[in-house]
């Protein structure tokens, strides 16, 4: 049975996020936002942003105002209460702390502290209820990872980490997040609740991590910038399927042929 598309869950950066030098791609945002509209889509935004560095996309980019916000790697799900306001999902939030058990975010950065970890906090901006996230000395990435993980175990805490250098900067990203929560999972948890199929939704990334939402059920656009593992991925989890676009353009272009095309089947 072919469903038809009812929602875009869409990545920011990479992805719908335009590129201000090129016409093409602000004209394509344009389109998109329309094709939405005209569509009556659901519009979901699936991001590793914090949710105020997300208002400040789309402010910045004038990007359409979505009815969702999954942010901060999908610790956090925010939803649209008129057409630039949102609030905290309290249920959501009561999901993450079940997760945690009785670890809050308190106790979290305590312990990490007393254990004697090479990591700074980071900013109020960048936690969340359910997510910790920290810096460090990206040249001693493996030794921060190797002692981080001796700590979940040794102490029993129920999250997972996901640790980066930055490309810029070189300094190293950690964040603490309970086991399971990434974009699938908000992805998922939004979806069972909003009472579409999984393959009513399509979803638009680039990176890597885009690739637990891209092989989780959702139909997906996989744009032409794209991270080479990304695309393996998801090749390898949709193979031949016509749920799976890998597109020709990039970023907010790429996004848009890609919607077009599930669109129109």
């Amino acid at each position: 049975m072919n469903l038809p598309i009812a929602a875009l869950a869409t990545d920011l950066d990479g992805t719908l996020i335009p590129n201000l030098d090129e016409p093409s791609e602000v004209e394509a945002l344009q389109e998109l936002s329309s094709l939405i509209q005209e569509s009556g889509l659901k519009l979901l935004f699936v991001t590793g942003r914090s949710f105020s560095l997300t208002q400040n996309a789309i402010e910045a980019f004038q990007l359409p105002s979505p009815d969702a916000i999954l942010c901060d790697v999908g610790s956090c799900l925010m939803e649209r209460t008129s057409d630039r306001d949102f609030r905290i999902s309290s249920v959501y939030e009561a999901a993450m702390t079940e997760k945690l058990r009785d670890w809050s975010h308190t106790k979290i950065c305590e312990s990490v502290e007393t254990a004697g970890l090479p990591l700074e906090l980071q900013d109020s901006s960048r936690q969340t209820h359910a997510k910790c996230s920290f810096y460090f000395d990206g040249q001693r990435i493996q030794e921060v990872e190797d002692r981080t993980r001796r700590w979940i175990l040794d102490h029993d805490v129920p999250v997972q980490m996901v640790i980066s250098v930055d490309p810029i900067d070189s300094r190293g990203l950690l964040d603490l997040l309970p086991v399971g929560v990434n974009k699938a999972f908000a992805l998922h948890w939004w979806q069972l609740r909003s009472g579409l199929d999984l393959r009513q939704i399509v979803f638009a990334g680039d990176s890597g991590n885009d690739t637990a939402a891209m092989t989780s059920g959702v139909r997906s656009i996989v744009v032409a910038n794209a991270a080479d593992s990304l695309i393996k991925a998801a090749t390898d989890f949709h193979g031949q399927s016509e749920d799976l676009v890998i597109t020709e353009r990039r970023a907010t272009c790429g996004v848009l042929d890609g919607l077009r095309h599930f669109i129109a089947r």
